[in-house]
């Protein structure tokens, strides 16, 4: 008789301890369930492609990068960001290539690019044009601070060698144009990539006729200290 009720309790033991089991798993899996929306914001923030642009390291030339969706807005340093499209920075050369370590000692960064991210699909036209804005002065700071390889100066009538690449980034990386050219002189403004996009994101039809984009704002002045 003892070793029935032992035999009887250690069986409702077991089946309570399984069912409290099974209830917990439950629990966990509904929570799974309900809320899957981490996985959603990664897939919301992707990029579908990006403009970079380039120019030699160590310039004081501040170059600028535009791109014109198919609506006909235009995003670039007065306009940074819109929905869609984004300027991730706006680098102006040698002046924003250094900043200040805890020690006080001046850290430089030689590299002058600018990246426009566009994170969704817009059927249309693009267009992708860059502005010589201005040759800034040199601080002698920075000028000192690069004892081997000095900055490369620049004034308003020597050029400026800027190359621009188109990149998909979905579903796959792929460069889609790339192009150099020649600035000569500051305010010139250079189309350099004009495609055309279908609705699910695929490059149709490059266009090879200039079109200007910058706004006059930025435009102005042209010819200033010559």
């Amino acid at each position: 008789m003892a070793n029935r009720r032992l035999f009887s309790w250690i069986f409702f033991t077991d089946l309570l301890f399984n069912l409290v089991i099974g209830l917990v798993t439950l629990f966990f899996l509904s929570l799974l369930l309900i809320n899957p929306i981490t996985e959603d914001k990664k897939i919301d923030s992707k990029a579908e492609f990006i403009v970079m642009m380039t120019w030699p390291e160590k310039s004081n030339a501040d170059v600028d990068l535009w791109v014109e969706m198919p609506d006909g807005e235009v995003v670039g340093y007065q306009q940074k960001q819109n929905s869609v499209v984004t300027l991730e920075r706006d680098d102006i050369g040698l002046v924003t290539d250094t900043h200040t370590d805890r020690r006080g000692n001046l850290v430089f960064n030689p590299i002058n690019r600018e990246i426009i991210t566009v994170r969704g699909i817009i059927e249309g036209e693009w267009t992708a044009n860059i502005h010589y804005f201005a040759s800034r002065p040199i601080p002698k700071d920075h000028v000192s601070g690069w004892v081997d390889n000095p900055p490369v100066t620049h004034d308003k009538r020597i050029p400026v060698l800027v190359e621009v690449q188109v990149i998909k980034l979905n579903p796959i990386y792929r460069v889609i144009a790339t192009k150099k050219v020649l600035l000569t002189f500051q305010k010139e403004e250079r189309t350099m990539a004009r495609f055309v996009l279908d609705e699910y994101g695929d490059f149709v039809e490059h266009i090879d006729i200039p079109k200007k984009i910058v706004p006059i704002s930025s435009t102005a002045n042209i010819g200033e200290g010559d």
